[in-house]
């Protein structure tokens, strides 16, 4: 399962930098124009909404599998080892990618960072609520 995830999560980010590699291309075109015809504003408003739309995706099946893994972290320990793990190897495989993609296009590495970004405060809640449960846990066994 946690195979599934991590190849949809890197299907997830390699659309979401293509398009915007894309977006990216567009805006010189668009910027070479004068004037921006109505669909150039269409064009440019629909590869927002769905760059929007994959950042969004990615969070999504983030959040959904974190709570699949705490779900099933009850018949298997070991599973939020292995999720964390995983969500390692993502992230230190979209940071490289980002800095060699970062390196041969003139694409910002912030942006092509940003879905990890956006991930930080789940992450942090997580966290807090491990952190919480170890205490809670370690409390009820003394007593």
């Amino acid at each position: 399962m946690l195979y599934i995830y991590l190849t949809l999560m890197s299907l997830i980010y390699g659309a979401y930098v293509w398009l915007f590699h894309y977006r990216m291309s567009m805006s010189e075109v668009w910027l070479s124009k004068s004037i921006l015809t109505p669909e150039d504003s269409a064009m440019i408003s629909q590869l927002g909404k769905w760059s929007e739309m994959l950042d969004i995706l990615f969070l999504l099946i983030f959040i959904g599998m974190g709570l699949f893994c705490f779900y099933k972290r009850r018949s298997d320990n070991k599973i939020v080892r292995k999720f964390i793990a995983v969500n390692v190897i993502l992230t230190l495989g979209v940071v490289v990618f980002s800095i060699i993609y970062n390196q041969i296009t003139s694409l910002p590495f912030m942006n092509l960072v940003l879905p990890l970004i956006n991930l930080v405060g789940i992450v942090i809640l997580l966290t807090i609520f491990l952190i919480i449960e170890i205490k809670y846990r370690n409390i009820v066994s003394r007593a």
